[in-house]
């Protein structure tokens, strides 16, 4: 079920056409779990030994974009 007043994204998978909320900053992100609102990249945690790891597990996290950090969804 989609929460009311979200940002609409297209959902990960096979054919990208179904919608759902976007993730919001603070909640995990990845590859496989959607993108996040605007504003926000799916980053890995400082200190990660393996940021690309992060992002394709689903540990990574929303969060706001600075451009030293290796992001996905962004």
């Amino acid at each position: 079920m989609i929460r009311q007043q979200c940002e609409l994204v297209r959902e990960p998978g096979f054919c990208s056409c179904c919608y759902k909320c976007a993730i919001e900053e603070g909640e995990n992100c990845g590859l496989n779990l959607g993108r996040c609102r605007r504003a926000l990249s799916c980053r890995a945690l400082p200190g990660d030994a393996d940021p690309w790891g992060a992002i394709q597990s689903g540990r990574a996290v929303c969060q706001r974009t600075n451009s030293n950090t290796i992001t996905a969804n962004s």
